[in-house]
Order: structure tokens, then C-alpha cells, then sequence
């Protein structure tokens, strides 16, 4: 599961490590990161669900829009929020194109959302209590993790999808974010593209040499975290 990230705009993605020359190449991925950063939204060390966070999708013309909405998928068929019991922050790859809340977003309305990294807990043999990592690009980029959005009178809404763990993310947990290759973008936030089948080999667990995974020591949300390693 994804249920906590990181989001800072400022120090990281607007002046820390972040390959502007590498972005500037890639042309959709430098659009969609300024519209990100002009969308606002909640910044912070340990966002969690129900936060208004931005993301991106692409509009009509297939251009990339920054948008604000609520972490929790209000699905297109809801009339009032309140008929979600708990938010859908999270929807599964594997099973996003047969499910009722997930299936027309995948099909319509999909969309990334950028972060700076993640946490996961780690279930310890023994301890009741878990042990948090923290997990980022291993080349300080931005990740943009696979979403899907909805739109309402009332405002819109994302769920991040997740897939099968990676051999770096495995002993940590059964369940990591969907991290998308630059190189994908195009195809994901084609709104022309309807069938769920002409994205699913994106929705698979990225390399394990793309991230680093390192176990807090400090409490989440703490800024720089203090790791062991």
C-alpha cells in the first residue's frame, strides 16, 4: 500500500536534486512537474489520506494540468461524498479494470502524482510494533507514482494504484506504489488511449535499482529523516 508520502516542492523538487537538463529532454515530464508545482496543494513530511494534494492529468488537448483534489477516490457514480465509508486511497493494478470504483478511471481518467518519497512499515517478527522506512528515487528525481482521478461539482479526487513489491521493497512489504518511467508518461496520460489493456505493462513493480529503501530512527514526518544506513 502507499498510505503516506512526502511532498515538498521547495526544497526538493524545486531546488534540491532534481535534473532540470535530464527533464528539459524529456519535455512532457519538465510539463508535467511545473504544472505540479503551480497547482499548490498540501507540501509536507507526512502527508496522508483525505489531504488535498496536487496532481496531474491531461486535459482535452493533451496537454499535462496541475489540479488539486482530495487523497481518496470519489469514484464518477458517487452523488455525496459521504456515501464513501473510508477514502480509497489506494486502488490495486492487478484488479483496477474490473472494479466498480476503479475500472471507468482507468479507462478515463488517469493521472500521476509526484512525490518525494514514501513510507512503509515493516512488520518485525516478534515486535508489536512496526518499523518505518523511508523510500525515494536513488537519483533524487521526483517519483511519479500511477494515479487515477475524478472530477465533481464538489471538487476533485486521486487514488494512487499499487502493484507487486520489488526484490528491494519485498521484505519491507507485500504491496509498493506504481513508479512510472518518464518515458511512459505519454502513453499513461493519453486520454485517447480507453482500453485498460494498452497500459497494464505499465502497472508492474519498477527496478529495485531506481529506489533506496532506509529505516527511520527519527519519527515520520521529521525533516531531514534520520536513518541507520
Amino acid at each position: 500500500m502507499c498510505g503516506r508520502i512526502i511532498k515538498d516542492g521547495k526544497e526538493i523538487m524545486g531546488d534540491g536534486d532534481f535534473n532540470r537538463s535530464l527533464a528539459r529532454q524529456r519535455q512532457l515530464f519538465w510539463k508535467i512537474w511545473l504544472a505540479d508545482r503551480e497547482a499548490g496543494g498540501a507540501h509536507g513530511y507526512n502527508l496522508k489520506p483525505t489531504e488535498r494534494i496536487s496532481f496531474v492529468r491531461s486535459d482535452d488537448s493533451g496537454e499535462p494540468i496541475g489540479l488539486v483534489g482530495r487523497w481518496g477516490l470519489e469514484p464518477r457514480w458517487i452523488r455525496d461524498p459521504k456515501q464513501l465509508k473510508t477514502p480509497l486511497f489506494n486502488a490495486r493494478s492487478e484488479t483496477a479494470a474490473e472494479k466498480p470504483s476503479f475500472r471507468d478511471a482507468l479507462r478515463h481518467d488517469r493521472c500521476v502524482v509526484l512525490v518525494d518519497a514514501f513510507y512503509e512499515w515493516q512488520a518485525i517478527t516478534g515486535q508489536a510494533k512496526k518499523q518505518p522506512w523511508v523510500i525515494r528515487r536513488a537519483d533524487g528525481e521526483p517519483m511519479i507514482l500511477a494515479g487515477l482521478c475524478a472530477s465533481h461539482e464538489w471538487g476533485e479526487s486521486f487514488t494512487i494504484l499499487t502493484t507487486s513489491p520489488n526484490t528491494l521493497m519485498a521484505p519491507i512489504h507485500d504491496r509498493m506504489p506504481v513508479v512510472l518511467d518518464p518515458d511512459s508518461l505519454e502513453r499513461w496520460l493519453d486520454r485517447a488511449t480507453t482500453d485498460p489493456k494498452n497500459v497494464e505493462d505499465l502497472l508492474r513493480p519498477c527496478p529495485p535499482d531506481w529506489l533506496e529503501a532506509k529505516p527511520l530512527i527519527s519519527p515520520v514526518g521529521d525533516w531531514p529523516p534520520e536513518t541507520t544506513a
